[in-house]
């Protein structure tokens, strides 16, 4: 896979740098990459210069052994799970995520493909308002033309690349950009930007979560709320820290919008402290509003981006 080797002509054996950078206890990878760092930050409602400054963070902290796997499968957890959650059978198993996590998942482990790791610089990534914000520290090898027309590719961690690889992230053949592309394309998000920041030494992809469709068209914002009710159940239907009972409360006030809390108590079985106290619970990843009176109003139900 590239993490071990042998030399023959001194007999030794051991991690190789890609190894340890992948693997490696994070005291090793510290000493070796000093001016190296990984961080993950959850910035959604957090306002430049106010006292809140993030909602959740993966960086060094002694919680967790600093190495790339690590930082790539915690990363995709919690970002993740910020996200709707599509479920859907590939050869007769469930699969949950979806072109929203496929690009996501493609985006990550190509900026940590790209990154330079000998350079002073952070490996970021942002969970944003209404973007995810990737930032690696280098440049790019080939210009920005040819990346978003696919079929090349020039990784700068050959080693890295294919250790990914083999454990299912990433082929090789240069597609990996062109899945973010169509993924990003097919929900209808504005097309992601890729930018090259020499001063700093940065290369930044922007992934826009911000619809591109044409306001003038009933049909398509029609199309677009009924996809938006489905990926609003999925993420319902995933969350592990709700009853079933909690669950299907919430399914029930996305096909009923009009129902008072009344009404949903009686027909969940919950009481209405109850209901109220789910509402609550579940504003840290939904968006839970009423409008109008409590006789004629309706709930307002949409993904917390």
């Amino acid at each position: 896979m590239g993490g071990y080797d042998y030399d023959r002509h001194k007999g030794t054996e051991g991690l190789t740098v890609a190894g340890l950078l992948m693997f490696g206890k994070g005291t090793p990878v510290e000493k070796r990459f000093p001016t190296f760092r990984m961080d993950y930050l959850d910035l959604r409602g957090v306002e430049p210069g106010g006292d809140l400054k993030w909602n959740d963070r993966l960086t060094y902290d002694g919680r967790w052994e600093n190495n790339l796997y690590n930082f790539v499968t915690l990363t995709m957890r919690k970002l993740l799970f910020t996200m709707p959650s599509e479920g859907r059978l590939v050869g007769g198993t469930r699969r949950d995520g979806g072109q929203l996590y496929d690009g996501v998942r493609e985006a990550i482990i190509n900026a940590v493909t790209y990154s330079d790791f000998q350079a002073e610089g952070v490996l970021r990534i942002d969970r944003r308002d209404k973007a995810i914000i990737l930032r690696n520290p280098g440049t790019l090898r080939i210009a920005v033309e040819r990346i978003y027309q696919g079929d090349f590719t020039h990784a700068r961690n050959r080693n890295i690349q294919k250790m990914w690889r083999m454990i299912g992230y990433g082929d090789n053949i240069g597609s990996g950009f062109q899945k973010i592309l169509c993924s990003w394309e097919t929900l209808g998000y504005q097309r992601p930007v890729l930018q090259e920041l020499p001063d700093v030494h940065e290369v930044w992809l922007t992934l826009s979560l911000v619809a591109n469709f044409p306001l003038n068209s009933l049909i398509q914002s029609s199309v677009l709320s009924d996809s938006n009710d489905g990926q609003i159940k999925g993420q319902i239907k995933g969350q592990i820290n709700l009853s079933a009972q909690q669950k299907d409360t919430l399914l029930f006030m996305v096909d009923n919008p009009h129902a008072s809390i009344k009404e949903i108590a009686e027909e969940t079985g919950l009481s209405v402290k109850a209901v109220r106290h789910l509402i609550d619970k579940s504003q840290s990843w939904l968006n839970i509003q009423h409008k109008g009176s409590n006789k004629t109003g309706y709930w307002e139900i949409s993904h917390k981006y």
